[in-house]
């Protein structure tokens, strides 16, 4: 990462990961056609149909780790999310920093080792709150120029994707 910020000057970098579960171990990136450098015309071309949530239910990945933010981007992003939000603030703060972004540096390096954790917040059998993806949604209508591109349905797709998860959740 080091080196693709010294080269590239990227407002954020994301990088590949492997994740740890129990015996399994699986090297997970975006496709490597999205390997290399992007310019804020190239992160609306090629990154804002996929920003939220596409047709086809694929996304930016949402999670702060296995990225590098610029520090001032991040910080504005991250200080405008709710703090009545527990679950997917990454994801709200990762939204609307690529909005903001002016570039974008993506690698297929594995950069970030990830341990899955049985007993988080995410996966363990607890009821979700039903008011965070309202939340989510409000700060990403806020924060964005929602009426761009096909954000509001993307936005629509992903708060319809959450709830579902909520009322799965409620399940257990």
């Amino acid at each position: 990462l080091h080196r693709i910020i010294q080269d590239y000057h990227p407002d954020i970098v994301l990088g590949g990961y492997t994740i740890f579960h129990d015996s399994i171990n699986r090297l997970e990136v975006l496709p490597k056609n999205y390997d290399g450098y992007y310019s804020k015309q190239q992160i609306e071309s090629d990154i804002y149909p996929i920003l939220i949530q596409s047709p086809n239910a694929t996304y930016f990945p949402p999670q702060q780790w296995a990225k590098a933010f610029k520090r001032e981007l991040i910080c504005k992003c991250q200080n405008a999310v709710d703090n009545r939000i527990k679950l997917g603030e990454d994801g709200a703060c990762v939204i609307t920093s690529v909005y903001n972004a002016e570039s974008l540096y993506i690698t297929s390096a594995n950069t970030y080792l990830y341990r899955y954790n049985p007993q988080s917040i995410t996966k363990n059998k607890k009821p979700f709150c039903w008011d965070g993806p309202r939340l989510i949604h409000k700060h990403i209508e806020r924060n964005i120029d929602i009426d761009l591109f096909d954000f509001r349905e993307q936005l629509y797709r992903k708060t319809t994707h959450e709830l579902f998860h909520v009322v799965k959740s409620r399940f257990y």
